[in-house]
């Protein structure tokens, strides 16, 4: 070993480098919040005086999106029905009719750089050529003993 410098402490493919930079990773954003749906129009009945939660606990509950539109329509209430203000029937406003939120935008992906520009072992290997041969096939399983014959200036690949 040269200085002590190995081809698993500068080189991304053997398990070192630098993260973003050296920078550290960023935080995953935080999850949308949970979407909530509300029946749109409190105390709607249909024409034969069912609500939502009739609604939620029958017809809708097993298979709304197999109810014909038409369906629905013939015990529409002013030309309202189950299907628009129910949630259950898949109708409803989210969030008290706030529009939906965005979904955040994914954090950044880690971007790994070998951490010594130019490095090279006590070979004359650089991390370009540990990256082609010896840490491509499992860096884990070579030992660090392994890396510190051929360090330079205390810095392994």
């Amino acid at each position: 070993a040269v200085g002590g410098v190995t081809a698993r402490d500068v080189c991304c493919a053997c398990g070192g480098g630098a993260v973003n930079g050296g920078a550290a990773p960023q935080p995953t954003p935080a999850p949308a919040p949970a979407l909530k749906c509300e029946d749109s129009v409190e105390g709607w009945k249909d024409s034969l005086g069912w609500s939502c939660a009739q609604y939620a606990a029958s017809v809708c509950s097993m298979s709304p999106e197999k109810i014909t539109a038409e369906s629905f329509a013939a015990y529409a209430v002013g030309g309202v029905t189950a299907r628009d203000v129910c949630c259950a029937c898949g109708g409803g406003a989210v969030n008290g009719g706030a529009a939906p939120q965005p979904t955040p935008a994914p954090a950044p992906a880690l971007k790994c750089e070998d951490s010594v520009e130019g490095w090279k072992d006590s070979l004359g290997w650089s991390c370009a050529q540990y990256a082609a041969s010896v840490c491509s096939m499992s860096p884990e399983k070579i030992t660090a003993e392994s890396f510190a014959a051929y360090a330079v200036g205390g810095v392994t690949a």
